[in-house]
């Protein structure tokens, strides 16, 4: 056990081992001191905007109470209106029948602004023709060919399980 105790200390010969030593103990020093300084300043903040706080008078604390309602009514007039025009681009979009996925493209803040641009979009966009709504009936034929005799899915079933009814 002596000898690990020996082991670990070792005394300082030189003058640059001892600057060594003194520069990790100063370094530690000033961290520690840095760290108090930064809570004491935050500290010090504090008590000083309690201070300020309990020194206005009544009207300045109502002015900058106005203020901040103020600030606040603004904010939730700004979030009320963008509301609107996103109800107002869905229902005008949804209308004209432009893609859900376009209408954060839109732009304009009048209805006839809105309508413009949507109208724009569907301009840029492929013309997609209309087909047909499908009634479960298919026209087959021995040979796969269109133009064939006139089957609905039933039939096709039945073709392959003749217990099938629908």
């Amino acid at each position: 056990m002596e000898s690990d105790a020996s082991e670990s200390f070792k005394p300082i010969t030189s003058q640059a081992e001892f600057d060594a030593a003194i520069k990790g103990r100063i370094s530690r020093a000033e961290k520690a001191a840095e760290k108090k300084a930064t809570a004491r300043i935050a500290e010090l903040e504090g008590i000083v905007h309690q201070f300020e706080s309990e020194k206005l008078s009544e009207d300045e604390k109502r002015d900058r109470k106005l203020q901040e309602l103020t600030a606040a009514l603004a904010e939730r007039e700004n979030m009320i209106k963008g509301f609107e025009r996103e109800k107002l681009v869905a229902s005008l979009a949804d209308e004209k029948e432009l893609p859900r996925k376009f209408w954060d493209r839109v732009r304009g803040e009048s209805e006839e602004e809105i309508l413009a641009d949507i109208d724009v979009l569907l301009e840029a966009l492929p013309k997609n023709e209309k087909k047909p709504p499908r009634d479960g009936t298919i026209k087959v034929t021995p040979s796969g060919d269109d133009g064939g005799t006139e089957m609905s899915a039933a039939d096709v079933i039945r073709s392959f399980d003749p217990s099938f009814t629908s």
